[in-house]
């Protein structure tokens, strides 16, 4: 899923105000619009984004990156579009019939939904978490010179600075340390409680689980001999 939200974070960037079109266009309705306005009367880059989350969610697992791509095209938004997929390309991300045969991509939606919790709660302790994760003082000051009076960009932008350096070994677990660092206990006692509540296994735990459909299917032969 980590494609779906770089392609996020893309349309948030491009998209503004054209984003009611977008979301109509991926079946968001009237009243769910209405209330993404209401819940962010001031703040477009996240009307876009809780936008594309109720897609997301409605869609579950079927969410793909070309379903955004087409309704963009549909709304002509052809600019956009060819930016999610320039990044597409330039991530060297497999197309869907080719992930099918392919070893699959390490799962993501744990480490986006833990960003979703930080950037609706650490507010301005944002840049002490930063430089807990290790982001320079010259990105911070970037990113506040990008997002200069959104607060949730700032904090969201700073993430993605510290996945990127970070790449495939970023893990919640390492959020949560940094921020029980900075004495932000509630706010990690929440990425944990949601962690448990989507069910996800630690990384111990998924190591270990791998193992069982090698030996089911070593069994499976043997089984039908008999």
């Amino acid at each position: 899923m980590e494609d779906l939200y770089a392609a996020f974070d893309i349309i948030c960037d491009h998209v503004g105000k054209d984003w009611r079109r977008l979301a109509r266009q991926l079946k968001v309705s009237d009243s769910k619009i209405d209330a993404i306005e209401l819940k962010y009367p001031r703040n477009l880059t996240e009307q876009v984004r809780e936008s594309l989350r109720v897609w997301k969610s409605s869609r579950r697992e079927d969410a793909a990156v070309s379903q955004l791509v087409e309704a963009l095209r549909a709304c002509r938004l052809n600019l956009v579009a060819d930016h999610v997929e320039e990044a597409q390309q330039a991530r060297g991300l497999q197309s869907e019939s080719e992930i099918i045969f392919s070893r699959p991509l390490p799962p993501r939606p744990d480490l986006y939904a833990a960003f979703d919790i930080i950037c609706d709660h650490v507010g301005k302790d944002w840049r002490r978490l930063a430089r807990q994760l290790k982001v320079s003082d010259s990105k911070i000051d970037a990113i506040e010179l990008k997002y200069p009076r959104n607060l949730t960009e700032q904090v969201r932008e700073s993430l993605r600075v510290w996945k990127s350096s970070r790449r495939e070994d970023a893990a919640v677990s390492q959020l949560v340390e940094a921020l029980r660092a900075c004495r932000l206990n509630l706010v990690a006692d929440h990425v944990e409680e949601a962690q448990q509540a989507r069910g996800l296994q630690s990384e111990s735990e998924s190591a270990s689980g791998s193992v069982s459909p090698v030996s089911w299917g070593s069994d499976a032969p043997a089984s039908r001999a008999c």
